[in-house]
């Protein structure tokens, strides 16, 4: 299920299994969190960051 790329697919793939549809919601609901959208942005900018550095010396 983790290597869906869409929501769509996620629901199709879900469908009419209870664990599943609960996982998919789950899965949405964490896709849209703010806070976790802001880890991996953050990760994004630590790894430029860290390339800069290295450049430079």
């Amino acid at each position: 299920m983790f290597q869906l790329t869409s929501r769509k697919q996620l629901r199709e793939i879900s469908k009419e299994d209870e664990d599943l549809e609960n996982m998919a919601k789950i899965i949405e609901d964490l896709n849209e969190d703010k806070h976790i959208i802001g880890l991996y942005d953050k990760e994004k900018m630590d790894e430029w960051m860290k390339k800069m550095i290295m450049t430079k010396q």
